[in-house]
């Protein structure tokens, strides 16, 4: 919104222009004179206060604000049926701790965690699971193609593990030529429907028998 910029800065000018010119206040602004009289009487200095507050404005609560939204894209994802409504964390959590599939597998979780993200690619290249993500330069989470993952993972670190925090929840798995012409999905997602249409929940009482579990917790 380059306009609201230009726009506040031509107001912050006509402002500094009305002082010099000794211009009156219109009558939407007559508070300001209140405001002059109680800092006069509470501030040993006006002027360096305002000063001391512009700084701070302009060299440190705008510049970080204006970097952390930079940052932080405004995600919009899909909606209505088989939209994605788990990140990544979520699917590898349920079918680690929840599934049937879980039920007496081995208990070393680093392993299940690759095999989970390796089940999770297989579904997804054979079109019975959506997987849906963005790129790094995009705001709009999409279904990430079947054909994708012929030359692409889940990357476990980061989907389950969240260690590189930013970092995209895919790899490439070709040659390093190749591996460069493979976009990296981030913010990686599911429809919980569809998990657990492929992976059915276990019951209570089959999870709590499962001694194998209860190392994984």
């Amino acid at each position: 919104m380059r306009w609201a910029a230009h726009l506040w800065k031509t107001i912050l000018l006509l402002a500094i222009a009305a002082q010099f010119l000794h211009l009156p206040l219109p009558a939407a602004m007559a508070w300001t004179t209140d405001l002059d009289s109680w800092l006069y009487s509470h501030v040993q200095s006006p002027m360096i206060l305002a000063l001391l507050v512009a700084l701070i404005l302009g060299t440190w609560i705008i510049p970080d604000a204006s970097a952390y939204f930079r940052s932080t894209p405004i995600i919009r994802s899909p909606s209505g049926p088989g939209a994605p409504d788990a990140t990544a964390r979520e699917i590898f959590d349920y079918i680690l701790l929840q599934s049937k599939w879980a039920l007496g597998q081995d208990k070393y979780q680093d392993k299940l965690v690759d095999k989970i993200a390796v089940m999770l690619r297989e579904a997804a290249a054979h079109s019975r699971l959506s997987i849906f993500g963005r790129t790094h330069n995009t705001r709009m989470i999409e279904r990430i193609a079947p054909l994708y993952w012929a030359d692409a993972e889940l990357d476990p670190t980061t989907c389950y593990w969240q260690k590189n925090s930013g970092a995209a929840n895919t790899r490439a798995t070709g040659s390093l030529s190749s591996a460069a012409d493979v976009p990296l999905y981030e913010d990686v997602q599911f429809a919980k429907a569809e998990i657990a249409a492929i992976w059915p929940p276990a019951s209570w009482l089959a999870l709590h028998l499962d001694k194998s579990r209860s190392d994984r917790r």
